[in-house]
């Protein structure tokens, strides 16, 4: 299998030449012939998909598929087998972090009332999918805190981030993927 990559800024055309290299590759050999996978951003999926359908002769599109990087894990994810987790929306990250921020409110120092604040559990979430997305372990958190720093309240928060994340990460132990998970759950199973 060869893979492709089209890149350019916005505007210079790579949907284009993406979508007529398909429409090239699909006639030669309709019936047997090899999937054509186009990878977009989630965003562009639903537009790229339409677009395929949009081709002269739409009954050879059955060859070609839009994948978003996030569809693309999930179809690594079951065609390798992996054991059915539970996938929380980012809604449900919310909630599970407020429920989490109640619990271990008397430990925590820099966001004990911070669950007030307009857009706090969002900004919390996110930060908790960055941590996620950018393979942050516990360890890592702990390295950075035994660190000197000299500043005491960006300590209080590191330590405070660090127990959410830890509370976080053991909530959703083996039976629950966070939405940030799924790239990840793929990158370890590609080998496959």
């Amino acid at each position: 299998m060869s893979v492709r990559f089209i890149i350019g800024r916005a505007g210079a055309g790579q949907t284009h030449h993406c979508l007529s290299a398909v429409r090239e590759k699909l006639p030669a050999n309709p019936l047997d012939g090899p999937r054509l996978i186009l990878l977009v951003p989630e965003q562009a999926s639903l537009q790229t998909e339409r677009a395929l359908l949009a081709l002269p002769e739409p009954q050879v599109t059955h060859r070609a598929e839009v994948l978003s990087f996030r569809r693309i894990a999930l179809r690594i994810s079951a065609d390798t087998g992996v054991e059915s987790r539970t996938p929380l929306s980012a809604n449900g990250r919310g909630m599970v972090l407020r429920y989490l921020l109640a619990k271990l409110a008397p430990q925590l120092q820099y966001f004990k009332n911070a669950e007030r604040f307009p857009g706090f559990l969002e900004r919390l979430g996110r930060t908790i999918s960055e941590l996620i997305d950018e393979a942050v372990t516990i360890d890592d958190l702990d390295r950075v805190l035994e660190s000197p720093d000299e500043d005491p309240l960006r300590q209080h928060k590191l330590a405070d981030l660090h127990r959410i994340f830890a509370a976080y990460l053991d909530y959703l132990g083996s039976d629950r993927l966070d939405p940030s998970q799924y790239l990840e759950v793929a990158r370890a199973r590609i080998s496959r």
